[in-house]
């Protein structure tokens, strides 16, 4: 008998978002790709996880684990990409960080919430221009039931989708959009995640001949100055199911104690690995396996070793299948020197440090204060004497490259030359970003083999990354790409990713506008009627320097966001998660002189998906008489789920002013007024009557005022009411309201 779900499981449809260019975009750091499971209670909008919770109903935790794990290594294990298991510490689905590398969670996060039930589970794809946590978080239906077979089912598709693959037609394939069980890549989805990624490349340490044997064993170098205080590290990658690493070491002169080899998977892919230690003759003197669906740490230790003696280290993967595949590290430490514990060592093997040259790793297993990485000499500063970048995976189409530099004054330069592909990829996109270990963010142009300046559209400055992205690329062709400091004070590490793709992101204009040297601001209003992310980029242009600040307030009127930019440098953020409501933007001018500002970027219609049980998630505007339409309160009919208007001035109103004396020569007033625009500045004007009169300043949100005057003689008023007291408040836009009170 057929068994038959209550919840019959299919996938979204895609078409009722507003998806900008998400799909067919590979990551820029493919090899260092993370995934965490966030933990129940992260706040999502306003309701919470409940992964666990969900899926304990059927299954151990290790059960569905295993099953979203492999669902992972799936992909990982057929094309030039790696994804290790991390912790997550549990903030917020969403929260403002990183896209990639935070190390509060995983670049893809695991989650489950209340959905309705046609949908099973739903995911945000990356792209460079979406600067944010969101991106590559998968959300489950925990409305759905799931065998453990579903589930990987479920997560091989989401997962397909967070790498940047959309929906195939195919039935056979795991990215058709119905349900269809299958657990394995068909012939279409292996060739369209490699037309993203590239086949899966070995290490650099295999060389010509491989590093299989001891023959060709790859050596673990130290120099003459190594006293055995940090270990000795190497990564590598094991390629094929029958692949094998071997390395050599010695240990240093004259050391006789315990020497401990570590092999670690854990943090930085999926494989199953197996480490082994033998002599020179081939003898194992220690040797550990483990088929651990998440990767894992395993340790040789030997008790005492011979410093005129060669061990081998052999690396291989302990599965047959696709979990004996992915990325690993190996420490060496010479016990009784070595000072760095075991938890650092698993740290910077887990981390990105296998870019960094040897001699830098001391530093970042010391955690020094300051470390610089790969610091030249002045030998890149000019196009002649270019660093050339080795495409780093291994396929002819769509080459990716990256480094990690250093920028050490306020007059390094560093310029890497890199070569376009023949295949017609015309859109290359070179992202920046903040090392973690002494980050600095850093600026980047692009330039043509002629040492012209190649335009760019600059999709990212702010949130720990500068994104550019140029069109039109010729193939086959040489480009340098320049780097330097952002900031005169701006020095340290970066890393620089540039890749070729197909794919250029689309950028809608929001909203643009002058602010006067006669009004201090700008007010727009954001109405939203379907949870929208949102991807800001702002522009400013002023002739004397003035910058320009934009803010947005939520429907409670408190402070959401904020960017800043100055004069020919957009700044961006993280990106931005807004649920259905009224919203209100405000740009200023911080400076003397006019600003004009720009506001683009990009959204995401419902990237959580249609969550029930959260009012704050529920759909506002809609138009009843066409359920596809919404109707904004400016009586705005449209198709779109929001849109950015002006917001025109409401005049001050209700003014209302009591004077008393104080004395026989003092008094003292006091006053209140409405503004419907919370954002207003306001000017108080005061005719006492006398021929004198008063100003009072009054910051944004403020509507009560007062003040005091000394009159000469209270005794002879001038009318028969006493002294009239002229009141008039004045927005910063010219509204006013007046009244007269007497004393």
């Amino acid at each position: 008998m057929k068994r038959k779900c209550s919840i019959r499981p299919r996938f979204e449809v895609l078409e009722d978002r507003t998806v900008p260019a998400t799909l067919g975009v590979a990551w820029q750091d493919p090899r260092h790709l993370t995934m965490s499971f966030a933990p129940d209670g992260a706040k999502i909008a306003g309701h919470s996880n409940s992964l666990s919770a969900t899926l304990n109903r059927s299954m151990t935790p290790f059960v569905w684990r295993r099953a979203i794990a492999r669902a992972a290594q799936t992909w990982a294990s057929v094309a030039n990409l790696d994804i290790g298991i991390v912790n997550d510490q549990g903030q917020g689905i969403g929260i403002s960080g990183r896209t990639q590398n935070d190390s509060r969670f995983g670049d893809i996060r695991i989650v489950a919430q209340k959905m309705s039930r046609e949908v099973t589970s739903i995911s945000v794809p990356y792209d460079p221009f979406f600067s944010g946590t969101l991106a590559g978080d998968v959300f489950l239906n925990a409305n759905s039931s799931y065998s453990a077979d579903v589930l990987q089912a479920v997560a091989l598709h989401e997962i397909g989708h967070t790498l940047g693959l959309d929906h195939d037609p195919s039935p056979t394939s795991v990215m058709n959009s119905h349900f269809n069980r299958r657990l394995t890549l068909s012939a279409s989805d292996i060739s369209r995640i490699r037309a993203l990624y590239g086949n899966r490349s070995p290490d650099v340490w295999e060389e010509v001949d491989g590093n299989e044997t001891l023959d060709t064993a790859t050596r673990i170098q130290y120099s003459s100055e190594f006293t055995g205080k940090t270990p000795l590290a190497i990564w590598g990658d094991i390629t094929t199911i029958s692949d094998v690493d071997t390395y050599w070491v010695k240990p240093i002169s004259g050391f006789t104690g315990s020497m401990t080899v570590r092999m670690q998977s854990r943090g930085l892919s999926l494989l199953a690995p197996k480490l082994t230690v033998t002599d020179a003759t081939g003898q194992i003197l220690g040797s550990h396996q483990s088929f651990h669906p998440e990767g894992d740490y395993l340790a040789v230790t030997l008790a005492n070793v011979d410093p005129a003696q060669t061990y081998y280290v052999r690396a291989e993967g302990a599965s047959v299948g696709a979990a004996g595949v992915g990325r690993y590290g190996v420490a060496v430490s010479f016990n009784g020197r070595n000072s760095v514990p075991v938890t650092t060592i698993s740290k910077v093997l887990a981390s990105s440090a296998d870019r960094v040259r040897r001699q830098d790793l001391p530093a970042v297993f010391l955690n020094q204060a300051k470390p610089l990485f790969n610091p030249e000499t002045r030998l890149d500063d000019s196009f002649g004497t270019a660093v050339e970048l080795k495409s780093t995976d291994g396929r002819t189409e769509g080459p990716r490259y990256e480094t990690v530099g250093s920028v050490t004054s306020a007059t390094d330069v560093d310029i890497y030359r890199i070569k376009s592909p023949r295949n017609g990829e015309t859109v290359l996109t070179v992202d920046g970003l903040a090392d973690s270990r002494n980050g600095v963010v850093p600026k980047i142009t692009v330039f043509d083999r002629d040492n012209l300046s190649v335009p760019v559209r600059i999709l990212a400055n702010g949130n720990g990354r500068f994104t550019v992205q140029a069109t039109n690329i010729r193939a086959g062709k040489n480009y340098y790409v320049k780097v330097q400091p952002s900031k005169p004070s701006a020095f340290g590490n970066y890393q620089l990713h540039a890749s070729f793709g197909k794919v250029a992101a689309k950028v809608t204009a929001f909203s643009s506008g002058i602010v006067t040297a006669r009004e201090s601001q700008d007010i727009l209003k954001l109405y939203v009627a379907q949870n929208q992310l949102f991807t800001l980029l702002l522009s400013g242009q002023s002739t004397n320097g003035t910058r320009v600040q934009m803010d947005i307030f939520n429907p409670s009127k408190a402070l959401i966001y904020t960017l800043i930019a100055s004069p020919g440098s957009p700044a961006s953020g993280s990106s931005l998660l807004l649920a259905p409501g009224a919203y209100t933007v405000r740009f200023r001018r911080l400076g003397a002189g006019p600003v004009s500002y720009r506001l683009e970027g990009a959204s995401l219609s419902k990237p959580i998906g249609p969550v029930i049980d959260d009012p704050t998630l529920a759909m506002l505007y809609y138009y009843q008489n066409n359920p596809g339409m919404f109707q904004f309160p400016t009586g705005t009919i449209t198709p779109n789920p929001f849109i950015w208007v002006p917001h025109p001035n409401s005049a001050p109103s209700g003014l209302l002013a009591h004077a008393s004396r104080m004395n026989s020569t003092m008094v003292a007033l006091t006053g209140s007024f409405t503004d419907p625009d919370f954002l207003d500045t306001h000017t108080v004007q005061i005719s006492w009557g006398d021929a004198s009169a008063s100003t009072v300043s009054l910051l944004s949100g403020v509507t009560l005022f007062g003040s005091s005057h000394s009159y000469a003689s209270l005794a002879t008023p001038p009318t028969v009411l006493g002294f009239p007291i002229q009141i008039t408040v004045t927005d910063n836009s010219g509204g006013s309201t007046s009244t007269v009170t007497y004393v």
